[in-house]
């Protein structure tokens, strides 16, 4: 992978078993991904579903970026491998 700018956010995205773990850094006031923001992201369960949401790919807490910011992904695993 190359880098072609510096990006100015990082979000450490921490794949478990059954839910996601984000983590958002700014990378212009820190040297690597801190905890200055972080939550998790469970699968919303089928019974709690709307009429258009996909089962199995709807989450609570969805991730958020802003536009037009370079914007760095560390992806890892903690418990499985995914892909």
């Amino acid at each position: 992978m190359d880098e072609v700018v510096a990006p100015a956010l990082s979000v450490k995205i921490l794949g478990h078993q059954w839910y996601w773990s984000y983590e958002y850094g700014d990378t212009r006031e820190r040297s690597s991904v801190s905890t200055g923001l972080s939550y998790d992201s469970y699968i919303v369960p089928t019974r709690s579903l709307d009429e258009r949401q996909l089962r199995l790919l709807e989450v609570d807490e969805p991730v958020v970026i802003p536009t037009g910011v370079h914007t760095r992904f560390v992806l890892t695993s903690t418990d499985v491998i995914h892909s």
